[in-house]
């Protein structure tokens, strides 16, 4: 609760409110922010005219009388995904199964001059698939990757999205047969992940990593990857 008392020994009218001397007005939540912002008001504070006061004591400092005006205003919170400070960019991986293990092994280095700030991608989303499709079917690892040494020996795994505290058989996602594929059929796997918190930054001139597994019995096919990512534009 915010309180106004006019200590003047006349009347006063503090954004089209009147209140008399040694009067109390006390603002709705809505008003808060218009006394905030009014510079009669503010001056008035100053010139010991307009004494502001929470529920239970008015004050006798200016700044803690205008810190409480402000501190009680509304704020206004932007998330990071509402900020309109990226351009969408839509980019593309594709790899061939190793006949013999029947995995797939595609990366990019994202974009950008390294080290510079906000420089490379925001990786919103990604999906996967493979040309032909089996129950088995599974992305394995995603990884970033320092390939060429930039703050570590080169091919060094920086992080990864793919649980690797869990056994091998239990890392990664399957691709299931089960959800339409890009061809709007069913005959295709396709998975789409989603970093926790909206993106995952991508710093320019590393790598992200993502290995694939084709099913134990049919090792040839063709691995697809669609990445949904944003690039700094401020």
């Amino acid at each position: 609760m915010i309180r106004a008392k006019n200590i003047d020994t006349i009347a006063h009218t503090w954004t089209g409110q009147e209140i008399q001397p040694d009067d109390i007005y006390i603002l709705e939540p809505s008003e808060v922010s218009k006394w905030a912002y009014n510079d009669q008001v503010l001056t008035d504070i100053g010139a010991a005219k307009l004494q502001i006061g929470d529920d239970s004591v008015f004050f006798t400092s200016v700044s803690d009388q205008v810190k409480l005006l402000f501190d009680q205003t509304p704020k206004d919170v932007t998330t990071a995904l509402e900020k309109n400070d990226k351009d969408l960019k839509a980019g593309t991986l594709r790899g061939d199964t190793d006949p013999t293990t029947g995995i797939a092994v595609v990366e990019y280095i994202s974009p950008g001059t390294i080290g510079g700030a906000n420089e490379g991608r925001y990786i919103m989303a990604a999906e996967a698939f493979f040309k032909t499709a089996h129950p088995e079917d599974r992305v394995t690892k995603i990884e970033v990757v320092d390939v060429d040494g930039l703050v570590s020996a080169a091919g060094t795994v920086l992080k990864t999205y793919h649980d690797d505290e869990l056994p091998a058989e239990n890392q990664g996602w399957y691709l299931g047969v089960d959800q339409y594929g890009p061809d709007d059929t069913r005959n295709t796997s396709y998975i789409e992940v989603k970093p926790l918190g909206g993106y995952a930054f991508l710093p320019a001139g590393f790598a992200l990593r993502i290995t694939a597994v084709k099913d134990p019995v049919q090792k040839t096919s063709v691995f697809y990857c669609n990445l949904l990512q944003g690039k700094f534009s401020v």
